[in-house]
């Protein structure tokens, strides 16, 4: 995946926020992470859901996409912690990726 695939679709006025944008995910991801390994669902929901608003807002589909999902499967009435957790390693890896490639 290259630099066109993240951020083709990033507003221009946007793009001197990304480094914040990708600072304020770090601290998003840690502490998903730590509702996740909890199985404190309803927490966890909460923080996808700011994170797919945030990358929606900012033109990042690749990561709007996989926090919705990821938003989708903890809202579900029988959460397959499996499929969150493998979710949450897929933004894992996206963000990694994008912040190399930034």
């Amino acid at each position: 995946m290259d630099y066109f695939f993240y951020f083709s679709e990033v507003d221009e006025t946007l793009r001197p926020l990304l480094p914040e944008f990708f600072d304020n995910l770090d601290d998003d991801m840690k502490e998903l992470g730590e509702h996740i390994k909890a199985r404190e669902s309803e927490a966890a929901r909460k923080i996808a859901h700011g994170i797919k608003g945030a990358a929606g807002s900012f033109g990042l589909i690749v990561f709007h996409v996989t926090a919705a999902e990821l938003e989708d499967s903890l809202r579900s009435t029988e959460i397959a912690w499996r499929d969150v957790e493998s979710l949450f390693e897929e933004l894992r890896g996206k963000a990694d990726t994008a912040r190399k490639i930034l």
